[in-house]
């Protein structure tokens, strides 16, 4: 006897409802059909017809009378699990689709769809914007930033510490080479979130859980995102200060062994008011502002003398003065008497102040001699005779002010309202072919193919199976099939690979065996691949009238590595000094005992997501095999409720795997099954 439970749709009250006595329910059980790669399927009843009872009318809430204003809402599910002799068949989500009014006979119409649909529906058109990210607040600053690549994580403003936050370094397109890493923005360290962090975001917004090694394995906690790389262009909303200083129009600065306020009194571009220009001191116009300080400043003197130059800030009363450069004045080469020379110092720093009313002055003292500012240090080659003028060295500074925006709740609301969750689900499960069944009420079981196949048992149906009637379908494999991220057009750096190898980034195909030309594709809709340039970090950034500027880009993955790349790197912003640069393309670590490329083909020797994810699937789908095999079979409704599609067959000690299943609840326990062979 077949039964159908549902809830209301508040979900507070459970129904009986009456079924005609005599219908079938044809329930449609898959998760992943043979002929079509590039989707992943959900199980589900073909339509069927309750009665207008008593009973029925109360639970949709005479739907059916159009004199009635009734409180039914037909575009909203509600949770139903059908039973025969008592055992559960199915349960997912009832859907009404339909009010039939045949003579006075009046029928609802209705179908029942698995979990994974639910899933996916209870997403709806939510994107990245409508999560919750206030448990990640914390200050952005060197500290937090170096944390961030270990495993204690960043200090939270709440308190505690998480290892969800990561601050990689990625060129935006000011980062360039000189003798180590020269760095000219703390953009460059931008917060990326943990990808299982926002997947468990992504559950607990549709109240659903998941059963999952994977997602729980060392690989996949590995796996970040970004929460925006162009914020920089995005965020300037104060004028540049620039400042001169000019010999005898400035007031004159000789250095002792006191630091001094550096006198750059010409005030050349200062729109919003910035700059005092009796105390020669910028004031910050807002809390929590960002302010690059670029300076150059040229000095005369004896030989010997020593330069040092310092960047004061005074933050709530509290002054720090950090030196930024040292120089001291030299013999040239090809010179062997001079009483004086020139040097210079030269430096880009970038300071948080968090209280409107900060200050920053630029400050210098001598540690040797008595040397002196100047308007600009002139360098000649003494090599040659006469000596030739090289290049000129002139003081000046200039502030730019830049709103904090290191807040992922601001980030991720600003920037990614156009990034579905249920398009960053789909990707993870292209990304690693990933198989979902439902276990029970909004509760999935996710794992990779290999993974998801280790999970089930083997089964022995001789006895279930009908062998009178059978049919054998010749799949048409792909002739080429390609896996492709969704690569953002103007990043130079992806342009730049495909422009020299003719395929995209993080692009991979393979040519199954066929004479059928059927090139299928696998894209994903939200995440494109990342560019690692040759010094190891990643780059995203365009081209714009000769510039490289930052782009406002679609999401991108990164591995955190336990091994960060170690380089010899200039961190001129004062952010970071440490030699170790938190970014990785691939993977090494010893918990994981491999290495791992977030590409689907690479040439380098880590394992890419093909080979680890895909590679045996299409071995075991698309060879000369790929015969779909259907078959007639008695099964029982506990067959049904024990049977898992990760589940081996073996029929006449032929082993198949089960690609659908098509189950008349209420009729002599009839299926049919289609099969395909078990080949290794």
């Amino acid at each position: 006897m077949i039964r159908l439970t549902a809830y209301n749709q508040a979900n507070t009250t459970q129904y009986d409802l009456d079924l005609f006595g005599d219908e079938t329910i044809a329930v449609t059980l898959t998760i992943d059909d043979l002929r079509d790669i590039s989707s992943k399927n959900a199980s589900f009843t073909k339509d069927f017809d309750l009665p207008a009872t008593k009973n029925n009318n109360k639970f949709f809430q005479q739907v059916f009378d159009l004199q009635v204003d009734s409180t039914y809402n037909p575009y909203k599910k509600t949770r139903a699990t059908i039973t025969d002799n008592g055992v559960e068949v199915f349960s997912g989500s009832m859907y009404l689709n339909e009010v039939l009014d045949k003579e006075g006979s009046i029928s609802y119409r209705v179908n029942v769809y698995s979990e994974t649909v639910d899933f996916l529906e209870a997403l709806g058109e939510a994107t990245l914007a409508d999560l919750d990210y206030t448990d990640l607040a914390h200050t952005y600053n060197e500290a937090n930033v170096e944390a961030s690549w270990g495993s204690t994580g960043v200090t939270l403003t709440a308190g505690g510490t998480t290892t969800d936050v990561f601050y990689p370094l990625v060129d935006i397109g000011n980062i360039y080479l000189s003798g180590g890493i020269q760095f000219n923005s703390s953009y460059n360290y931008t917060p990326f979130v943990s990808a299982k962090y926002i997947l468990d975001k992504i559950f607990e917004y549709a109240n659903f859980t998941y059963n999952s090694d994977f997602f729980n394995s060392d690989y996949f906690k590995a796996i970040y995102t970004d929460t925006f790389l162009d914020d920089q262009t995005n965020n300037y909303t104060y004028g540049l200060v620039d400042l001169d200083f000019v010999y005898l129009t400035s007031p004159s600065l000789t250095l002792s062994s006191s630091l001094q306020a550096v006198p750059l009194s010409i005030e050349v571009t200062d729109a919003n008011n910035l700059w005092n220009n009796s105390t020669y001191t910028y004031t910050a116009p807002a809390d929590n502002v960002d302010v690059t300080v670029y300076q150059n400043l040229a000095w005369t003197g004896a030989i010997g003398d020593v330069i040092e130059v310092y960047v004061s800030t005074t933050i709530g009363g509290t002054t720090t003065d950090i030196l930024v450069d040292t120089a001291t004045i030299t013999m040239p080469a090809g010179v062997t008497t001079l009483v004086n020379y020139r040097t210079d110092t030269w430096a880009v720093d970038q300071y948080n102040l968090p209280n409107a009313g900060d200050t920053i002055q630029i400050k210098a003292k001598a540690t040797t001699g008595t040397p002196s500012l100047r308007t600009e240090s002139v360098y000649y080659d003494y090599t040659v005779s006469p000596p030739v003028e090289t290049y000129t060295i002139t003081s000046n500074a200039y502030f730019e002010t830049f709103t904090n925006a290191q807040s992922i709740d601001e980030r991720m609301t600003r920037y990614k309202d156009d990034v579905k969750l249920a398009d960053i689900f789909k990707d993870f499960s292209k990304l690693f072919n990933l198989y979902v069944e439902p276990l029970n009420n909004r509760y999935l079981k996710i794992e990779p193919y290999e993974d998801y196949l280790a999970t089930g048992t083997t089964l022995y149906w001789d006895d279930k199976i009908d062998f009178t009637e059978l049919k054998q379908e010749f799949v048409e494999i792909p002739s080429k099939l390609t896996f492709l991220y969704n690569n953002d057009e103007e990043d130079k750096g992806l342009q730049a690979w495909e422009d020299f190898t003719g395929t995209p980034q993080g692009s991979y195909s393979v040519y199954p065996a066929t004479d059928v030309n059927n090139e299928q594709e696998i894209q994903l809709e939200v995440f494109s691949a990342t560019f690692s340039n040759y010094a190891g970090y990643s780059s995203v950034f365009k081209e714009e009238d000769a510039q490289f500027i930052p782009l406002e880009n679609s999401p991108r993955l990164l591995f955190k590595s336990s091994n960060p790349l170690a380089v010899a790197n200039t961190d001129s912003l004062n952010v970071v000094t440490s030699a170790y640069i938190g970014s990785a393309s691939y993977l090494s670590d010893a918990a994981i005992a491999a290495e791992f490329s977030l590409e689907f083909g690479t040439s380098t020797t880590a394992e890419d997501l093909y080979t680890r994810f895909w590679h045996t699937y299409v071995q075991d789908k698309y060879t000369q095999d790929a015969v779909v095999i259907t078959v007639i079979a008695k099964l029982s409704a506990g067959d049904i409720t024990g049977f898992s599609f990760a589940d081996k067959i073996v029929i006449q000690n032929q082993a198949y795997r089960v690609n659908k299943i098509e189950y008349l609840v209420g009729k002599a326990e009839l299926a049919k099954l289609e099969l395909y062979k078990v080949t290794n």
